[in-house]
C-alpha cells in the first residue's frame, strides 16, 4: 500500500486511512504505473485505542484521496464504492481517557 491519506472525524475520535493497493513496492528503480494500481483501501480506526473499526474498498481509485468521509459523531463513515456512496454505521467510538492532573 502506498500514498496514505488521513481523514479525521470532526470530534477527533475516529481516523480513516486511505491508501492505494499496488502490485509491488515503489521506489526509484521500480516506479508505479497505472497498471500497477489494483485498488484503494479504506481503514477506519478508533483514535483513543488504535483499534480497527472498519475496512472497506473504495472505487474509483483517487490517488489524492477523497473517497471517505466521517460524520461529526464518528458513528457513520461514507465510502465511495463503484461510484455509489456506501454508508457504514459503527458503534460509538471510545472516548479518550481523562487527562491526569500533575
Amino acid at each position: 500500500q502506498v500514498w496514505p491519506k488521513l481523514v479525521v472525524s470532526p470530534n477527533g475520535l475516529r481516523v480513516a486511512r486511505e491508501s492505494l493497493t499496488v502490485t509491488h513496492p515503489v521506489n526509484a528503480f521500480s516506479p508505479l504505473s497505472f497498471e500497477d494500481v489494483k485498488g484503494q483501501r479504506v481503514e477506519v480506526f478508533d483514535a483513543a485505542t488504535g483499534k480497527l473499526a472498519l475496512t472497506a474498498s473504495a472505487s474509483p481509485v483517487l490517488d489524492g484521496g477523497g473517497n471517505v468521509a466521517i460524520s461529526p459523531s464518528g458513528r457513520r463513515v461514507a465510502v465511495l464504492d463503484a461510484g455509489a456512496i456506501q454508508v457504514y454505521e459503527l458503534p460509538a467510538p471510545p472516548q479518550f481517557p481523562p487527562a491526569k492532573k500533575p
